[in-house]
Parts: C-alpha cells; sequence; structure tokens
C-alpha cells in the first residue's frame, strides 16, 4: 500500500504541474489576443475619421474616386446631410468596404459648430461598426470629438462597446488638410465583458494623403496605453505605432508579462 501511495504522489505532481503549464498557456494566449483585439479598436476608430473631418462645401465638390473605396456620394442641402454609400464602390476585387456612413452637418446660416457621423450597416474588412460619433469646433482648426455606445463587431461575433472623448487638430498645408493630430481616450467593455480603457500617451498623427491612397487604415505614429480589468488586476498593455515607407505602419505591442510582439505588419 506505501508503494501505491507513494507512486501516485509523483503522478498528481506532474498532473499539477501539467495545469500550471496549460493555464499559463492560456494566459499567455489571452494577452496576445487581447492585444490583437487592442489594434482592432483602434483601427475601427480611426479608419473613417477622415470622412468625418471633410466639410460640407468639400463634399459638394469633391469626386467619389478621390475617396478610398470610391462611395456613391448624395449631398442633401436642404438637411445638411452627406451619405458615403460603399455598396457600389470602385475597390477591386474583394470590396473592403460596405454600408453607409450618413454626415449630418449644420444648416446654411446656422450659428451651430456640431456635426455627426453615423454609421447604418457600415463594415471595413472584418469588423463591423455601429452608432454614433459627434463632433465640434472649438477654434478654428480644432475639433472636438465624444461618443457613446460606439459598437464594433468582428466577423466571428467578437463585440466591443466603447465611449470616449478626443480632441483633434486639423493640420493644413498650403491650405489644404494634411494631417490630424489627435489626443484623448476612450473606455467601455471588450467581448469577454471585461472593463477597458485605452489613452493616447503621444499625439496620434494621421496622414490625409495616405487616406486617400487607400493604404492606410492606421495613425502613422501614435503611443496607446490600453488597460484591461482582470478580477482585482489592471492588465497594462502598450501599442507604439512607427511610420514605414509606402504609408505602412509598424505596431509593436508590449504585453503585460513583459513580452513583446510586432502586431504589423
Amino acid at each position: 500500500m506505501k508503494r501505491i501511495l507513494i507512486l501516485l504522489f509523483p503522478i498528481a505532481a506532474l498532473g499539477l504541474l501539467s495545469c500550471q503549464e496549460d493555464a499559463e498557456r492560456t494566459i499567455r494566449t489571452d494577452l496576445t489576443q487581447e492585444a490583437n483585439q487592442f489594434l482592432t479598436i483602434s483601427e475601427a476608430w480611426g479608419e473613417s475619421l477622415f470622412f468625418a473631418m471633410i466639410s460640407f462645401n468639400s463634399y459638394q465638390n469633391i469626386e467619389s474616386d478621390t475617396l478610398p473605396g470610391c462611395p456613391e456620394i448624395s449631398v442633401n442641402s436642404t438637411e445638411g446631410t452627406v451619405t458615403l454609400n460603399f455598396n457600389s464602390g470602385c475597390e477591386e476585387g474583394e470590396s473592403v468596404r460596405s454600408g453607409k456612413l450618413i454626415l449630418q452637418f449644420p444648416l446654411s446660416g446656422s450659428n451651430q459648430t456640431t456635426w455627426s457621423l453615423a454609421y447604418e450597416g457600415y463594415s471595413y474588412r472584418d469588423w463591423e461598426m455601429e452608432g454614433t460619433r459627434s463632433f465640434t469646433f472649438t477654434s478654428l482648426r480644432n475639433v472636438r470629438e465624444e461618443f457613446d455606445g460606439l459598437s464594433i463587431t468582428t466577423s466571428n461575433e467578437l463585440n466591443s462597446t466603447l465611449s470616449g472623448g478626443f480632441n483633434h487638430q486639423q493640420v493644413l498645408n498650403s491650405f489644404s488638410l494634411s494631417e490630424i493630430v489627435s489626443r484623448g481616450s476612450m473606455q467601455g467593455l471588450n467581448p469577454a465583458g471585461r472593463s477597458i480603457k485605452m489613452s493616447l500617451q503621444a499625439d496620434r498623427i494621421a496622414d490625409y494623403t495616405c487616406f486617400l491612397s487607400g493604404k492606410s487604415r492606421l495613425a502613422d505614429s501614435a503611443a496607446e496605453l490600453w488597460e484591461v480589468t482582470r478580477g482585482n488586476e489592471n492588465l497594462r498593455h502598450s501599442l507604439t505605432y512607427t511610420p514605414l515607407d509606402s504609408c505602412q505602419t509598424q505596431v509593436d505591442a508590449l504585453l503585460p508579462d513583459g513580452r513583446t510582439l510586432q502586431l504589423r505588419p
């Protein structure tokens, strides 16, 4: 009997060690998945930002094929609305955009300085966006953005819901929009129902020429600090965006366990 007990102890120890290794592997995998989820959220929020920064007057004169996805542009001067319909775009092969973006601008002669961007069945690559974002001029070239209940759903039904506020500076070059420089934060729930928060630790810079080219969907440069609540812990992910040639961006993640991971390209 003693021999049996002696043999059982090593077996139990091996089983416990195996469980610990499995748990550690799961946690490490979750951290990698979380970092990619954060990148998806950042991409989804930033991808359509420039569409909101184009003025109502510009939309009245702009040609469809000058915008990414060549949306059908419908301007209603009476109601102050601009509808961008991507369901019949110009993109070759599989379209990366579908659905509509609906912009509501102040009516002509109004003293209002606030406009909105709403998503109607809008999807980009493998995620879909729902909700409305509000923008207000705080000075000539500075814009305050706020949103609540913004929903991002991936193709495998993973949903994140967010609210937030950002300050955007429109940078001009020869009287034309050149860059958008942003600072701010967002918070909400990730697909697992955990609380998350992102704050920009440095200026987020997005290039307008790269946006028009359709080659870039990420910030050219930025530093994001993401926090996720797990039980009584707040785990931190740091995402750093570095510009490369041809409107490409390298994204590196520093995970809570100290590992580094290149997410893009």
